[in-house]
């Protein structure tokens, strides 16, 4: 999984080398050091090229955390062994990835890019 780390809280949607930069998932995390306390932003990120559709962009956040090969092995794993309380487990798990993903990706759909850049990641 692409996790990315920043001081400040990131855009939602940022533009890199020709791709599309999407955050999400940003959690909280306080951290200490020798300058005593402070708030860093911990998140996923995806990239994926500029032309794109939707089902593109659906894919890449599933692969994110699921790559390709994992994701099959996952569904087939499932198929092989419907019994299976583990895989049933894993496979609820991946169910919820996909549900999330489109949620996701229809929600940033609905925004210009140029307004997507403006957004932090907590307003999605």
């Amino acid at each position: 999984m692409n996790k990315a780390q920043s001081n400040i809280i990131p855009n939602t949607f940022g533009i890199h080398n020709r791709k599309r930069l999407i955050n999400f998932n940003l959690e909280t995390v306080t951290v200490q050091d020798e300058q005593g306390s402070h708030t860093e932003y911990s998140y996923e990120q995806i990239s994926i090229p500029m032309v794109n559709t939707r089902g593109d962009m659906i894919s890449a956040v599933i692969n994110n955390k699921y790559p390709r090969h994992q994701e099959l092995a996952l569904i087939n794993n499932k198929i092989a062994e419907p019994d299976n309380v583990e895989y049933q487990n894993e496979y609820a798990e991946y169910q919820e990835r996909r549900e999330f993903a489109k949620n996701l990706i229809d929600n940033i759909l609905q925004y210009t890019d140029e307004e997507l850049e403006n957004m932090e990641v907590s307003e999605l």
